[in-house]
């Protein structure tokens, strides 16, 4: 939400005459040679993270946004889960370390094992539209949404 938020205030509106937020608050043009492609392939400078001198002082990360409160980027080890926050990155603005992932596992979905009985159902109807939907799928809500009736419902008429 912040990366989208530090976005909109740099791009021009027509609300304010096509300039942007960032201009009539600050009243000079953003710098928009920061901007870096999202989920891009980078390698961030970790040193300060290292717990000794042996440790490497880059990894392969991917770009997942900006520092709210530096002028930093903010990138994502995959194999670790850990968010690296750093001022020295280089990017490969070309290269999208997800985009493999994703097409994995969308391959991979409709066989899973892990999914549940309703889950299998929900993927065969998206893929076969003409399929009618089962009872037990229809109401089926979000655990923090209270049910209401359906208005044609046999089961809630009163």
């Amino acid at each position: 939400m912040t990366t989208a938020a530090y976005l909109i205030s740099l791009l021009p509106t027509p609300i304010l005459g096509y300039q942007s937020p960032y201009f009539k608050l600050h009243n000079i043009n953003p710098d928009y040679h920061k901007l870096k492609c999202f989920r891009c392939l980078c390698f961030p400078w970790i040193k300060p993270y290292a717990n000794h001198k042996l440790a490497p002082k880059s990894t392969m990360c991917v770009f997942v946004g900006y520092s709210v409160d530096q002028h930093a980027y903010l990138c994502l080890d995959p194999t670790t889960g850990k968010i690296y926050t750093s001022r020295h990155v280089k990017f490969v603005e070309s290269k999208f370390p997800f985009s493999s992932l994703a097409t994995q596992t969308q391959a991979l979905a409709p066989d899973s094992t892990l999914a549940s009985p309703n889950q299998n159902k929900l993927t065969q109807i998206i893929q076969h539209p003409a399929t009618p939907i089962p009872n037990e799928l229809i109401h089926i809500t979000h655990p923090s949404v209270p049910s209401s009736p359906m208005p044609n419902d046999p089961a809630h008429t009163t």
